[in-house]
């Protein structure tokens, strides 16, 4: 079971409130209609499932193939109607922003009650399919403030996340900060996808293969002051300082660093240390939650 905390309760203002209540009451929406078939991932697998109150732009899900697109877009539009009602928004638009083979993405506007705008987009990806033995299903507890039920999400597991964030980070032309901080915070959780990284096919594998540190370090503080911080709760904005986010970037290099030696090493090389990731913080608490 994951209880998630209201934003005004960490320092966020009221108009971040209203769009974490759209987007948790989509959430549930989608889930209730979609099932299995639809598994949520990114910013919002974070906050449901592993406890981060890093608030979440957009909201994105993988697809399985029996989920056509016009299945998809229904079931979208219909949360997103849902959901609008729940946190009370008005002059509600709906568009379909865009709509491949293999990825449908949908933009939702309105205004809240004062007139302040609130956007976001939810996109679905049907690139990738989802295998079983790294999903896992959630229950949810919204705040109380919410007004919304408890419900189940299906999502993915703590070291399938941790590999698609490792891939995301790598990815060239990315430069994503939030990339860096769900990592820190997978690592301060005990992830370790060795065993996920080994087994993907090798071509995948040595595409991640690269000097990372210098990679990452292309992820600027500036670009963490301007793209992150405003998402994040205000007693972390305090302690991510310019210093702080140089030790994330080591941090986090230096173990995916680790995690795909180990992942291209002969089986048994690591064997002493394959329960953790080299440097992992021990597991002793959620990211945001009370020391």
């Amino acid at each position: 079971m994951s209880t998630i905390n209201s934003p005004l309760d960490v320092g966020f203002d009221r108009r971040m409130h209203v769009i974490d209540r759209c987007q948790v009451a989509l959430l549930r929406a989608v889930s209730n209609e979609a099932g299995d078939r639809l598994l949520v991932k990114g910013g919002m697998a974070m906050r449901v499932a592993f406890g981060s109150m890093r608030l979440t732009k957009d909201i994105h899900f993988d697809r399985v193939d029996s989920m056509s697109s016009a299945s998809v877009k229904s079931t979208v539009r219909s949360a997103m109607k849902t959901a609008a009602s729940t946190a009370g928004l008005r002059s509600v638009e709906i568009a379909v922003t865009k709509d491949t083979g293999t990825t449908t993405r949908l933009r939702m506007t309105g205004l809240t009650h004062t007139g302040e705008d609130v956007r976001f987009e939810t996109e679905i990806s049907g690139r990738d399919q989802p295998l079983g033995a790294v999903r896992q299903l959630v229950q949810v507890v919204p705040p109380s403030s919410y007004a919304i039920a408890p419900f189940m999400v299906h999502t993915y597991t703590l070291d399938a996340v941790t590999v698609q964030k490792v891939a995301a980070v790598l990815a060239d032309m990315r430069n994503v900060p939030r990339d860096i901080y769900d990592l820190k915070d997978l690592i301060a959780l005990g992830a370790n996808p060795v065993g996920l990284l080994r087994s993907l096919p090798q071509a995948k594998l040595d595409g991640l293969k690269k000097d990372i540190l210098a990679q990452l370090s292309q992820i600027t503080w500036p670009m963490a002051d301007t793209h992150l911080l405003p998402y994040i709760p205000k007693n972390e904005r305090d302690v991510v300082t310019a210093s702080a986010w140089d030790a994330y970037i080591l941090t986090v290099s230096e173990t995916i660093d680790g995690w795909l030696s180990q992942a291209s090493a002969p089986h048994g090389a690591f064997a002493h240390s394959a329960s953790a990731p080299p440097d992992a913080a021990p597991r002793s608490k959620r990211p945001g939650e009370p020391t």
